[in-house]
């Protein structure tokens, strides 16, 4: 019984440690897409911007689900204000409405810090973890 305790115990460890390292990687991909997404509505580029729009929107939509499987309610709606802002961003600058779309950003960006603040934490190594 012990033997299967600590089995299941390091499968489920090491699977919630995969999920995190995933977690990462969506949040650099969203992260990373910001840049030349600015860089594409400034441009007047609405096809390139919404593509780097549905990047951020479908990044989003997976940190969305990671944060629905830790019962993290207030991570969740952040993560959909962030996707439907992504989504909006998108559909407004494959009208050409570019301007639209840069203002749009902010539905994006505005919810970066509350989520960050409320879950990740500095360690000792200067690195990020997740709470």
């Amino acid at each position: 019984m012990t033997r299967s305790l600590m089995l299941m115990l390091t499968l489920g460890l090491g699977f919630a440690m995969a999920q995190d390292q995933e977690y990462v990687a969506w949040m650099k991909a969203a992260g990373g897409s910001m840049g030349p997404l600015k860089k594409a509505l400034d441009a007047k580029a609405g096809k390139e911007a919404a593509e780097h729009a549905k990047k951020i929107e479908a990044a989003f939509a997976k940190i969305e689900q990671y944060w629905a499987g830790k019962n993290a309610p207030d991570a969740v709606k952040l993560a959909q204000t962030a996707r439907n802002g992504a989504k909006e961003v998108a559909a407004a600058a494959e009208a050409g409405h570019t301007d639209h779309a840069l203002q749009s950003i902010s539905a994006i960006t505005s919810t970066c810090k509350s989520c960050h603040d409320a879950h990740r934490e500095k360690a000792a190594d200067g690195s990020w973890k997740i709470k």
